[in-house]
């Protein structure tokens, strides 16, 4: 048996992160500080955009900006636990 991990189950392994900013500037910085900490980012602009990438990759935590337009971090976090994409692994209760 091996005790090395390949690349593939080492990605596997790396926490993922949904981050949800309408400013660039905000992404930029959080992307900075995180990216070499080894999570899996990825990252929405919008509501809408946050729970259909949330429904594809099912992330450990995700990190939502309340003041967004059209629909706020508010509702996005409603519309998750609403459609039961991650509620279970939220880090905090919706």
């Amino acid at each position: 048996m091996g005790c090395c991990v390949n690349e593939v189950e080492a990605d596997r392994m790396k926490p993922s992160l949904l981050v949800v900013d309408d400013q660039p500037e905000n992404l930029d910085v959080i992307i900075a500080t995180l990216a070499p900490e080894g999570f899996d980012l990825r990252v929405a602009i919008s509501g809408p955009a946050a729970i259909e990438l949330a429904g594809e990759m099912i992330p450990d935590l995700i990190l939502l900006d309340v003041m967004m337009p059209d629909m706020d971090g508010f509702e996005t976090c409603r519309r998750l636990c609403v459609e039961a994409i991650s509620c279970r692994r939220a880090a905090h209760s919706c």
